[in-house]
Order: structure tokens, then C-alpha cells, then sequence
């Protein structure tokens, strides 16, 4: 990624028994957006996790596409 392009943030917080979809969605996105996308992910208090997706602006409609569809956003 260039370090100038525009980029989006998307913050996620995942409840406990989700960790399951992060390898899939990490994988979707991938093939969506290309190996651009920053995926980032921790586990927070109460065993829930806090993912962090950075996305060019043009890839933003696609992405909240596969979030609302997967029941994640």
C-alpha cells in the first residue's frame, strides 16, 4: 500500500465463541480486496476480540458487502 493512498478503518469487537470466523473473514477479504488489506486482531477482556481492518476507500463497499452478509457488521 502507498503510503498516501486513503485508507478506511473498520473496528470490530467479536464476542466470545467468534473466534472462529476470523480465518474466514481474513480470507475473504483477502480474495475481495487483494493483499493490501491490514487485518489485525486481539484478544481483549472478557475472552472477546478486537479486530482492526484497514481497506483502500475504493474497497470500503465490498467489505461492508461481506460484513452485513455475514451477520458481523
Amino acid at each position: 500500500m502507498h503510503e498516501f493512498e486513503e485508507l478506511e478503518q473498520i473496528g470490530l469487537v467479536l464476542r466470545h465463541g467468534e473466534s472462529s470466523v476470523l480465518p474466514v473473514l481474513k480470507k475473504r477479504l483477502k480474495e475481495i480486496t487483494g493483499p493490501e488489506t491490514l487485518f489485525f486482531h486481539r484478544k481483549m477482556a472478557n475472552d472477546q476480540i478486537g479486530v482492526f481492518i484497514a481497506v483502500r476507500h475504493e474497497d470500503l463497499p465490498a467489505v461492508r458487502r461481506l460484513l452485513g452478509g455475514e451477520g458481523v457488521a
